[in-house]
C-alpha cells in the first residue's frame, strides 16, 4: 500500500500481526470506528463508506469468515455483521480477495471531496 494508506480491519482475530499506526482495527473486545460511524449514520452502507473515508481511512480489510464466526457465537458488536459489511463493501472498490477470504477494498474519497 502506499506509504499515506490508513487501513481499518474488520473481523481480523490477530490484530497484532499488522504494525504500524496506519492500522487500526476493531475486534469483538472492543468497539471501533465502524460501530460509531454505523450508530451515528443509521442503516445507510454508503453514508458508513463515505464517513470512513472522511476520517482518513484509505482501505477496508474484511475477514468475513470470522466476522460469520463471531455474529454467529454473539462475540461481536451486533451491527457488525458480514451481511452488513458486504453492503457496505459495495460502495467501495475490491482491490485484493486473499485465497483465506480476506478481502482488501479501497475507500473513495470522501463525497464532497
Amino acid at each position: 500500500l502506499q506509504a499515506d494508506a490508513r487501513v481499518l480491519c474488520l473481523g481480523e482475530a490477530t490484530p497484532f500481526y499488522y504494525r504500524g499506526e496506519r492500522i487500526v482495527y476493531q475486534t469483538t473486545w472492543d468497539r471501533g470506528p465502524m460501530s460509531r460511524i454505523m450508530r451515528q449514520a443509521g442503516d445507510d452502507p454508503a453514508a458508513w463508506i463515505d464517513a470512513l473515508a472522511r476520517e482518513g481511512f484509505t482501505h477496508l480489510l474484511v475477514n468475513s469468515t470470522m466476522l460469520r464466526i463471531w455474529e454467529r457465537e454473539r462475540w461481536n458488536d451486533p451491527l457488525i455483521t458480514d451481511e452488513r459489511i458486504s453492503a457496505a463493501a459495495e460502495f467501495a472498490t475490491a482491490e485484493r480477495r486473499f485465497p483465506n477470504g480476506i478481502t482488501l477494498y479501497r475507500l473513495p474519497a470522501p463525497a464532497d471531496g
